[in-house]
């Protein structure tokens, strides 16, 4: 082959090429999978544009299986590093000059970052809780109202913060530009409490339902590490005669975004799922019960009078609980007045093909 061809033939191949972006974030039942479904929100937008894949420490099968869902290309680490470790091994291993690195833990901190920065990547954080100077290229936070002085970055750190920048799935970013039609059942409430649930908050809930009388219909969706299963089954054989009972387990986002917009309230806490929630504008009511999710919270009631609140649903009670249900069933029923920009998707797209 001569040289002249050989070159054509490197540059064509070279034009077919798309560019790699590596996906590292975590998800079990120690920590919860949102960092993974947030990330894989982003994978979904990216994919068919760019070369994606997804790094991650020992996901369990369920976890896996929800990654490789939305990215087929799935790297495994099968153990943790120390975290300027983690970073050279990255490199060493994965991640090339130019690729884009997005990172989606509380760990990826300021050294960490420098490092892949230092190589030539370009870095993407998403995050939630201000808590180190962050040197990436871009960072991102949906939660509502977030407050830009909260953070400390470098000068040419970009700030995508609030709900125009929100990660969703592709099927709630569909309904974002679909006719809003009304199809809520008075009488059906979703509720979810993440995709781990280690205070088992979801059956506590259910029960409260159950005792109050107010719907009839309950959809209950468990998330992938939800360990309760059993609990749930045997629950619903006691009380299937005077209620439907429809328990979800590890269900797609078509089917979210269908559970929801039948339903006249979701109970969530103030995490992924919430935005998801506004995404399809389902009044809500919503708590936390770990400490990254108060400041969500607190912005979470400033937003739309459809927005309730109950606090931590830890401690939270019977009668605080049932209290509020009175209020919302017997108050006016209406979708949120939120609207979240519906061209998230191409934004992303133009934002990254020219980092």
């Amino acid at each position: 082959m001569s040289w002249k061809i050989g070159k054509l033939h490197y540059l064509n191949l070279g034009i077919c090429m798309r560019r790699k972006v590596f996906f590292r974030a975590d998800g079990n039942k120690n920590i919860g999978i949102g960092h993974v479904v947030r990330s894989l929100a982003l994978v979904e937008i990216l994919k068919d544009k760019f070369d994606c894949h997804f790094i991650s420490i020992n996901p369990s099968n369920d976890v896996k299986d929800l990654i490789l869902n939305s990215c087929t290309n799935l790297h495994i680490l099968n153990y943790n590093f120390i975290e300027k470790l983690e970073a050279h091994y990255l490199i060493d291993i994965y991640i090339s000059q130019n690729d884009i690195v997005v990172l989606d833990g509380y760990h990826f901190k300021t050294n960490y970052q420098e490092i892949l920065k230092n190589h030539g990547c370009k870095i993407i954080c998403i995050d939630d809780i201000y808590n180190y100077h962050f040197v990436s290229d871009i960072v991102i936070n949906h939660a509502p109202d977030t407050n830009r002085d909260r953070y400390s970055v470098s000068k040419n750190t970009e700030l995508l913060l609030g709900l125009n920048y929100a990660l969703l799935r592709k099927p709630f970013l569909k309904n974002l530009k679909a006719k809003n039609e009304n199809q809520r059942n008075e009488h059906e409430v979703f509720v979810n409490f993440g995709g781990v649930d280690k205070h088992n908050l979801t059956l506590k809930i259910m029960n409260w339902l159950l005792i109050d009388d107010h719907f009839q219909t309950l959809n209950i969706v468990l998330g992938v590490e939800n360990a309760f299963e059993k609990e749930f089954e045997m629950l619903k054989t006691q009380k299937a005669k005077h209620r439907v009972i429809n328990i979800f387990k590890s269900i797609n986002a078509s089917k979210l975004v269908s559970l929801f917009k039948r339903s006249s309230l979701a109970i969530v806490p103030a995490s992924t799922i919430a935005i998801e929630c506004i995404a399809t504008r389902t009044p809500m009511l919503t708590g936390y019960y770990v400490e990254n999710q108060i400041d969500v919270y607190h912005e979470l009631l400033n937003l739309d009078s459809s927005i309730n609140g109950l606090g931590n649903f830890v401690t939270l009670n019977k009668s605080k609980f049932s209290k509020k249900i009175v209020e919302i069933v017997s108050g006016d029923k209406r979708n949120m007045d939120i609207i979240i920009d519906n061209d998230i998707e191409n934004f992303y797209l133009e934002k990254l093909s020219k980092l």
